[in-house]
């Protein structure tokens, strides 16, 4: 187990190292002004990926089919999106919600699983305005009668890629929908974008023949290959030391990202029921140290980033043992193992 284990935690740490390098890089060679804050990120990511925060468990029971697994986790997440464990993390919890959704519902007469791709042109503009035209885009066209007729429900996520120091940014659909025309489709979301673009003062230019955006439409002939493949968070997880200086402190300067992975229609409707009937616990994250104290950057911010990485050491020393506690708890007849005790 721990072979097996052991080798998958370090390959994901190895990933984690090069981008928390490729931050701490930047910041050094551009100095920003916000270099306080964007040090902090670096420190949580860092906190996040180091050994100490790692477990292995050995004999720990699956509730669902009473079999014994042995596995291993990180006791605390950030929750950045630059972080790869917490990515991979959001991914599993996506696919999982999908794969629950899809289970219970069943095709009626005329319908198929479709796996759709929407692109739109480069705009030059940062990310999040540039997912705000997209996601407007997509707002419009889903109101559209034609699509409102044809798409009973399905799951959108977003992901972009970079090239050149811009954002190619496109949107993956998997929906269950009556028959589609494919010219329709891409007219309808042409128009889409064109009135996006106009709400920005941008004029749409769309570097085809006849003028329209850029749709891929497929078959669903392996469902959990396209699960996987719609569950994919934001960029691929080693996108973030490939990019160049500049993008990645613009990216790391974001406070809060949009939803990337939504449901639609039915799907969104069954979720938001369920959703009302959990009780959520707030945690050490991306966001608050805790309830009774402000956010992180606002923290280093105001008294520095050595001051905000004290208060991190503390509050992940509290958020280990409470993890712990909880491991124990749960699994009282397995072995928990610290991570950093077995890698010297």
């Amino acid at each position: 187990m721990e072979n097996a284990t052991t080798k998958k935690i370090e390959q994901v740490r190895s990933l984690q190292l090069q981008t928390n390098n490729a931050l701490k890089d930047a910041i050094l060679s551009l100095k920003p002004e916000d270099a306080s804050i964007l040090r902090g990120l670096h420190y949580r990511l860092q906190a996040c990926n180091s050994k100490k925060n790692h477990f292995l468990i050995k004999d720990a029971v699956n509730f669902e089919t009473g079999e014994l697994f042995d596995g291993g986790g990180r006791y605390w997440s950030c929750g950045s999106k630059l972080c790869n464990h917490c990515v991979a993390k959001k991914s599993q919890q996506n696919r999982k919600h999908l794969r629950e959704k899809i289970q219970q519902r069943k095709l009626q007469s005329g319908e198929n699983w479709q796996f759709i791709t929407f692109t739109m042109p480069k705009l030059g503009l940062n990310l999040i305005e540039t997912r705000d035209v997209v996601h407007r885009a997509w707002t419009l066209f889903r109101k559209r009668k034609y699509i409102a007729e044809r798409f009973r429900c399905g799951a959108k996520s977003e992901e972009f890629t970079l090239s050149k120091g811009d954002y190619h940014y496109h949107i993956h659909v998997l929906g269950v929908c009556r028959s589609i025309n494919y010219q329709m489709i891409r007219q309808i979301w042409t128009d889409c974008l064109r009135i996006a673009y106009a709400e920005i003062n941008r004029e749409l230019f769309c570097d085809t023949k006849d003028g329209l955006a850029i749709i891929k439409i497929l078959r669903v002939y392996s469902m959990e290959k396209t699960i996987f493949e719609i569950t994919k968070y934001l960029t691929k997880s080693d996108s973030w030391k490939k990019i160049n200086k500049q993008t990645l402190i613009e990216i790391a300067r974001i406070r809060r990202f949009p939803r990337m992975f939504e449901f639609f229609g039915e799907f969104r409707e069954t979720h938001e029921k369920k959703e009302k009937a959990i009780v959520h616990k707030t945690s050490l994250n991306d966001g608050r140290i805790s309830l009774e104290h402000s956010y992180w950057r606002d923290i280093c911010q105001s008294f520095g980033s050595d001051r905000y990485l004290t208060k991190l050491l503390i509050s992940l020393e509290n958020s280990i043992e409470v993890r712990k506690d909880q491991l124990r708890q749960k699994f009282p007849h397995s072995t928990l193992i610290d991570y950093h005790e077995i890698r010297t």
